[in-house]
């Protein structure tokens, strides 16, 4: 026999616990005999009155019940009335010896599952045990439906994303979940019995999903990405359908919605970041000055994100904000104000200030207010979410109303410890600045500073004058001082490649010591983690040092200065950068002499810098960090050299990198050297 789940058992289980009730004791004996004779899962129990079978009943003890309707002190009726009181359900057979309408009725009538007629002239034992069956078995199924309906019940209720159950063409709704209320705002009162249509309505431009998808097999499924108004605005889901038919006929969907609005949003802007990407490396093989950089940048933001007005700010030495490239339609807006230097905007002037991206809403101009909440806080900004504008912005808060702009952001446009600006963007959108738009103008803002940085140390290597600086510090404790100290020797530093995690690999020459002397004191250093001899020459070895700290030629690099020499001699550290133009030598120096004390400026002037490779291309814009730096670690550490002073496993091994991967890097950056060389 199947296993069957019944309510009564409360588990699985195959057994069937019959109560037999007659009074004549040798037909009970009789066919309690057959009935456990046909099934051993039959397990029968004999009473020969009501008053001993009330006596043996309790609820969950038995699975079927067969009386006899007529009986001395009580009939099967009045037994059957007292198994009701305790469960309904349970399966209750009527037998009797005389077989009427009358008594069918009546039984049923009264509640009972069916009735018998007996026969003590044949065997009715497989006859009986079919039905007792049969009975209790469409009584499992029942209870078993109706637990899978509770079950999904408890699911449906539970269920943390919004779900709806509809029928016919219209998808009337028959029910919803408590996430469907509170995620749409309607009621389940509200909307059961309405068309879905009529009340979930899609975000923009009508789809067809609000009809019964006859494309879709029964049992099938379908997905789409929908928009829906929600109580928080316009959403963006996964919306699941699950077609199913029910008794009569008529289709019936089930549709599961999963917010995606988050996942979209990231995918919009990784897509919009490789754009950018690309936008700024053809930016940077196109323009030739910093001028035609930014005006790339501000023209992209109004014709490709639709912003409304942009413009680029730099920072005067009397702390005004000179205007630079603008785009949009409202350039009259900077009219009398370019040749002023006056401060155009509260919030370009608090980017100079603060370095932190300012985003201020601007309130309309009928509104009648000024967007100020009243308290010393409003003109306070974090950095990245939308503030109201306040008293101090009144200056140009007007104009920019009357204009129609309902927000102002204005950035820092920065690379490294470098300020080169401010990009200051106008939008019109009803809704400001979102989390998007945050973000987006963030990153273009830090785009633009490396775009700049480039073009200005492209101009730097080109440059005909140039502020020459000469920089001393006697600080001992760095590697290479306490090397030079220790081996009594002078360094010269040929190139400084930077690595992962403020590693630095250092290409060095010797004057004054022999390399295996150099290696001995290098090997005792506990900051020194690498060392290879490139060139045992007796009278200029040459090494590659790989040491755990930052460099300070490093830092002045990543701030657009170029390094022409460094010199480490007996604890002294000798250095001469080249400031291009466009950054302040000053500034840096002192940034620089800020953090280290015993830096000292020996020399500060301006030199003609006229050199033969001034007439060759600067290096690719499109080469990578990682290219870079296995063309310049493969240059300095004597790969080129004839014959060679490093294989190319041994570059590898000095990168952290497998032999095929550099060499892999080394073809592509000599492909794109050589075609900025030869196109």
């Amino acid at each position: 026999m199947a296993e069957r789940v019944g309510s009564q058992r409360g588990q699985t289980d195959t057994s069937i616990r019959v109560l037999l009730v007659d009074d004549d004791n040798e037909w009970v004996t009789l066919v309690a005999r057959l009935l456990e004779g046909v099934d051993d899962a039959f397990s029968v129990t004999t009473a020969n009155s009501v008053v001993d079978a009330r006596a043996l009943f309790a609820p969950e003890s038995f699975d079927c019940v067969v009386c006899d309707y007529r009986m001395p002190g009580g009939d099967g009726l009045s037994f059957l009335s007292t198994v009701r009181e305790t469960d309904p359900d349970l399966p209750f057979i009527l037998a009797t010896a005389t077989g009427s309408e009358s008594v069918a009725s009546e039984a049923t009538a009264a509640g009972a599952t069916g009735y018998f007629v007996k026969d003590p002239r044949t065997d009715q034992g497989d006859e009986l045990a079919t039905r007792i069956t049969q009975a209790v078995e469409r009584v499992d199924a029942r209870q078993a439906a109706d637990e899978g309906d509770h079950r999904f019940e408890r699911l449906f209720e539970r269920v943390p994303d919004p779900v709806v159950v509809a029928h016919g063409p219209d998808l009337v709704v028959r029910t919803v979940n408590p996430a469907f209320e509170a995620v749409f705002g309607h009621d389940a009162d509200q909307i059961v019995g309405e068309p879905l249509g009529d009340y979930l309505k899609p975000a923009g431009d009508d789809d067809e999903l609000f009809g019964v998808p006859e494309d879709v097999d029964l049992d099938g499924t379908r997905d789409a990405e929908v928009t829906r108004w929600t109580v928080d605005g316009p959403r963006e889901y996964h919306l699941r359908l699950f077609v199913d038919e029910t008794a009569d006929g008529t289709r019936e969907v089930y549709g599961h919605y999963t917010d995606i609005t988050a996942s979209k949003e990231r995918e919009r802007l990784l897509e919009a970041e490789r754009d950018a990407t690309q936008e700024v490396r053809d930016i940077l093989v196109n323009a030739s000055s910093r001028t035609e950089v930014e005006t790339a940048f501000v023209e992209r933001l109004v014709e490709s994100d639709g912003y409304r007005f942009v413009w680029v700010g730099r920072q005067s030495p009397d702390d005004s904000v000179a205007v630079g490239a603008a785009a949009g339609d409202d350039d009259d807006y900077l009219d009398g104000r370019r040749e002023t230097g006056e401060t155009v905007d509260g919030p370009s002037d608090t980017v100079f200030r603060t370095n932190e991206p300012q985003f201020v809403a601007v309130p309309g101009v009928d509104d009648g207010s000024d967007g100020s909440d009243g308290s010393d806080e409003s003109d306070e900004s974090d950095g990245s979410d939308e503030r109201q504008a306040g008293d101090d912005d009144a200056a140009w808060l007007a104009e920019a109303a009357a204009r129609g702009f309902t927000g102002v952001a204005a950035l820092p446009v920065t690379h490294g410890t470098i300020p080169y600006g401010v990009l200051v963007v106008y939008t019109d959108d009803p809704e400001g600045f979102d989390e998007t738009d945050r973000r987006l103008l963030t990153e273009t803002a830090a785009s633009l500073g490396s775009a700049v940085d480039v073009i200005g140390r492209r101009a730097s290597l080109s440059a005909n004058r140039v502020v020459q600086v000469v920089l001393a510090s006697n600080d001992a404790t760095t590697p290479l001082a306490q090397l030079s100290v220790a081996s009594g020797c002078r360094i010269d530093v040929s190139a400084v490649v930077p690595e992962a995690d403020d590693r630095v690999v250092y290409f060095v020459e010797l004057d004054g010591t022999d390399a295996a002397t150099f290696v001995e004191h290098a090997e005792a250093n506990d900051r020194v983690t690498e060392w290879a001899v490139l060139d045992d020459d007796e009278r200029t070895p040459r090494l590659r040092l790989s040491v755990e700290e930052p460099s300070l030629a490093t830092v002045l690099t990543e701030c657009g200065v170029v390094v022409r020499s460094q010199q480490v001699d007996r604890g002294s550290v000798q250095l001469v950068v080249e400031f291009p133009q466009v950054v302040d030598a000053n500034a840096v120096t002192e940034e620089l002499r800020a953090s280290m004390p015993d830096l000292t400026v020996r020399r500060h002037h301006e030199v003609d810098r006229l050199r033969e490779w001034q007439l060759q291309p600067t290096l690719p814009a499109n080469l990578t960090e990682r290219q870079l730096q296995a063309l310049r670690t493969a240059y300095y550490g004597g790969y080129f050299e004839r014959p060679r002073l490093q294989s190319a496993a041994e570059v590898a091994e000095s990168l952290g990198i497998s032999r095929s991967t550099f060499l892999q890097h080394l073809r592509v950056a000599e492909s794109k050297v050589f075609g900025e060389l030869f196109e």
